[in-house]
């Protein structure tokens, strides 16, 4: 399978928002009731968050795969961040990646992940972050075979 990891351009920020709802809707499956279900109004949120993301590019790193037909098989949204208070101040973080259900399995996930991971390192940032939920067991053990560590545990009270 011929994947190619690129930077997107206009054309493809409807796939994106398509890829956007469709991890949504995982999450509002995986979650039970954390998230919203995926209506007109979060897709153009996502829309929105997306074309930031593009027009930003000294503050944020966008990246998306693409098949031999230029379909978005894949995307990894992350900011470039400064953190003073930590010793590798210069934080590369993670705020959406997906790829496509039909897609994994393929690798695609690692070609973002490995993607991603150089251009922070070439935009001079010290460490990648990202956050991860509990009930989300085929992300988490992705993350862990590529290698990051469990460092913090965030924890929540509903309150009625």
């Amino acid at each position: 399978m011929d994947i190619k990891i690129i930077k997107p351009v206009e054309k493809h920020i409807s796939q994106m928002v398509k890829l956007a709802d469709e991890a949504r809707q995982h999450h509002v499956d995986v979650l039970n009731g954390y998230f919203k279900p995926v209506t007109p109004v979060s897709s153009g949120f996502e829309d929105k968050i997306i074309r930031n993301h593009m027009s930003e590019p000294e503050n944020n790193i966008i990246l998306i795969a693409v098949d031999t037909d230029d379909n978005v098989v894949g995307m990894i949204l992350g900011e470039k961040l400064h953190k003073p208070w930590l010793e590798q101040s210069h934080v590369g973080h993670v705020s959406n990646f997906i790829v496509s259900a039909n897609m994994r399995g393929y690798g695609i996930g690692k070609k973002l992940m490995d993607a991603f991971i150089d251009e922070c390192r070439h935009s001079g940032m010290q460490q990648v972050d990202l956050g991860v939920y509990n009930k989300n067991t085929g992300s988490y053990n992705f993350y862990i075979e590529y290698g990051f560590e469990p460092i913090e545990q965030k924890m929540r009270i509903d309150l009625d």
